[in-house]
């Protein structure tokens, strides 16, 4: 992931949480999301005409983000994140 904001999946997006979709169907403004290839599942976003993801499984493309080796054929909305205390006994 790069260190760019990504928008957070809209109310209608995490309706469809837990439930691949095909990938002609993910958004491309940036959202972080699932990504399914034949090489497991990542973490990814649509930039610069193609998905982009961290760099596991994958390689620098030289224009700032990280290519992603496998055409990803399905997608779904991140998970919520867990609710944690901090060490200060606050939610985090």
């Amino acid at each position: 992931m790069t260190s760019e904001s990504h928008p957070t999946p809209s109310r209608e997006t995490a309706e469809i949480a837990g439930q691949w979709q095909p990938i002609e169907t993910a958004p491309k403004d940036g959202t972080s999301i699932l990504l399914y290839t034949s090489e497991g599942i990542i973490e990814g976003y649509w930039s610069h005409n193609d998905w982009e993801q961290s760099p596991c499984h994958a390689t620098y493309d030289g224009c700032g983000g990280v290519a992603i080796n496998c055409r990803p054929t399905h997608w779904m909305p991140l998970p919520a994140p867990p609710t944690i205390a901090c060490a200060t006994g606050g939610q985090q």
